[in-house]
């Protein structure tokens, strides 16, 4: 769906989502994460992500928006705080190239909307909206129109608690000077 989607909106409160991945942070997190994978089944899901990663540099790319917790900017996987700073630096390229529009929930935030979870919406041209949500065995669908309108509305109040894309960036550099600084 990601390949044929027009617009891309994900809220995630735990971990940078896996479309803005770098190799060694989505290593570290399928280490932590799947722990009773062998080391060729995680070699495979990174090698997924990473060629997931391409619909960002196409010629035509989708318009994606991200959001996310501001604890997940410090929140380190397998590989410690090298893995971290690269992943951060890694979404600051993205968003400074304009490949992402990315925006952090403060944790001094008055309301927290995100409380029910990690989330997607997929916009296509030519057919209605879709929204998935995220759990632990993967993810679920939903097609229904007031599920994907609530989906809607809830991305719509995160964006509006976050700060905006160019505070956010501001604040990525600053968590990455810290990581610099501790390396």
């Amino acid at each position: 769906m990601e390949r044929d989607a027009t617009e891309l909106r994900e809220y995630q409160p735990v971990i940078f989502p896996g479309l803005v991945q770098c190799e060694a942070y989505a290593r570290g997190l399928l280490s932590d994460t799947v722990p009773w994978f062998s080391p060729e089944e995680i070699d495979r899901m990174v090698a997924l992500r990473m060629e997931r990663r391409k619909i960002l540099t196409k010629a035509d790319p989708p318009l994606v928006s991200i959001v996310v917790e501001e604890s997940v900017l410090r929140r380190r996987v397998s590989g410690g705080g090298a893995v971290l700073e690269e992943q951060v630096a890694h979404v600051l390229v993205l968003s400074d190239a304009g490949r992402i529009r990315f925006q952090v929930l403060p944790e001094d935030a008055e309301c927290h909307p995100g409380g029910s979870g990690p989330f997607r919406l997929y916009g296509f041209d030519d057919k209605p909206t879709i929204s998935s949500a995220e759990h632990m065995e993967g993810e679920q669908l939903m097609g229904d129109k007031m599920q994907v309108q609530h989906c809607a509305t809830l991305f719509g109040v995160l964006q509006a608690e976050a700060l905006s894309p160019r505070a956010s960036r501001e604040l990525i550099r600053k968590v990455k000077e810290e990581l610099d600084g501790a390396t």
